[in-house]
């Protein structure tokens, strides 16, 4: 082989060589800069997903704020804040404990079985069975989509407390058959117990007495035009309230929007020393609490100042019961429309002038609970029953003061009050 063709071949190869270095490095560089620029692209997508999740998040804890939302536990032994219920899938059953907006999805989030779930309110999360993650119970549905209402009913053992919460009931469903109102249970469970109940008074009249320590929440929804209302009613057994101890041991009082006070007029013992005749076996018959309401008041109104640290801005719906038997006492005035004035005119004015002094706003009424259940309930009676209740609602923003007002009216009209 001469030089010539030696050199060509060197010449060549040399090409070749070179030829094959920029080609690859053209490559690499082409393959660089797609690479770069589809990890460019993943982290706009992923910076974009992280923003779309918390701006979901924002708008879903600004809209809880806004309709003042805080979930609560309504289970004993429990009645916990819950930031975020554990979701259970609808096909499978698995559980999703941070079922939100996050790396898994921002809208959704696909289940190991391939169901679809919303990670938001927005989305439609709440449709979904939810569970306590403290105590694992079963929550109602859509709790977070009303503020809730917590209303203790407070009161002495037999002073009537269970009745008057059925007669609230049959009062809010009754204005909900008008119209005025919607009211539908939370759950299949409070539809029972208020089934149940209602099978009760329609035996003997009388409700059995609470066994519970600590009560569950009834719970209804309770809406007027777009504002709703998730209502936790709560019926403690009466023995719970006569110690210190146990009242501390009602935790669910820490969260109260509201307190319906039940007096028992006939369990104060100024009272019933003023009964002669045939009062005495009437009042007897109605069978009055063991415990005085004074008694319970000063307990109540000194631990829920330890509970809650908010005593003054706590509205108390104080509700007399048994009118049905004191209308009958001739030895007492008959409670008129000022039942204030006639709880210090049989010798409860302590217990008024405590009430004014110590929880912000009071209001008071005489109801007859046997007038509003049972099979001869008058619905008057049930709907003047529910104005405690009502009462309360409308304090937290609820339209139904114009309700509350006709109804008197109506009353007056008729000679009722």
């Amino acid at each position: 082989m001469n030089g010539f063709t030696r050199c060509v071949l060197w010449l060549t190869g040399l090409g070749v060589a070179v030829g094959a270095a920029l080609g690859a490095a053209c490559t690499a560089g082409l393959f660089a800069v797609i690479l770069l620029t589809l990890a460019l692209l993943v982290a706009v997508v992923c910076a974009a997903l992280a923003a779309t999740a918390l701006a979901v998040r924002a708008v879903e804890r600004a809209g809880l704020l806004a309709r003042g939302v805080r979930m609560k536990c309504p289970y004993p032994g429990c009645y916990r804040p819950i930031a975020l219920p554990v979701y259970h899938c609808p096909d499978c059953g698995a559980s999703h404990a941070r079922l939100r907006p996050g790396r898994f999805g921002a809208l959704w989030r696909i289940c190991a079985c391939g169901r679809k779930l919303a990670t938001s309110l927005p989305a439609g999360r709440d449709a979904l069975t939810g569970h306590c993650p403290h105590c694992a119970e079963r929550l109602p549905r859509k709790l977070a989509a009303a503020r809730i209402v917590h209303v203790p009913l407070v009161g002495g053992t037999s002073s009537g407390k269970t009745m008057l919460l059925a007669a609230m009931v049959a009062g809010l469903r009754s204005w909900d058959r008008r119209g005025s109102l919607e009211v539908e249970f939370a759950t299949v469970e409070d539809a029972r117990e208020l089934d149940a109940l209602d099978r009760q008074l329609a035996g003997d009249g009388f409700a059995h007495a609470t066994t519970a320590r600590q009560p569950r929440a009834f719970m209804l929804r309770v809406s007027r035009g777009r504002r709703r209302r998730l209502l936790y009613l709560y019926d403690p057994m009466g023995e719970t309230l006569r110690d210190a101890k146990t009242v501390r041991e009602q935790q669910y009082l820490a969260h109260a929007t509201g307190v319906v006070m039940v007096v028992d007029a006939l369990a104060e013992p100024g009272v019933r020393t003023r009964l002669g005749g045939d009062d005495a076996p009437r009042a007897v018959s109605a069978r009055p609490s063991p415990e005085g309401p004074t008694a319970t008041y000063d307990r109540l109104a000194g631990e829920m100042q330890a509970l809650t640290g908010r005593r003054r801005r706590t509205p108390v719906a104080t509700v007399v019961t048994k009118r049905d038997v004191l209308d009958q006492l001739v030895s007492l005035p008959v409670p008129g429309p000022r039942i204030d004035s006639w709880l210090e005119s049989i010798g409860l004015g302590n217990l008024v002038r405590g009430l004014d002094h110590s929880f912000g706003r009071t209001r008071y009424w005489a109801v007859s609970a046997h007038a509003a259940t049972g099979a001869d309930a008058q619905s008057g009676e049930q709907r003047r029953a529910a104005e405690p209740v009502l009462w309360l609602l409308a304090q937290t923003g609820l339209p139904v003061r114009k309700l509350l007002a006709a109804e008197v009216a109506e009353a007056r009209a008729a000679g009722k009050r």
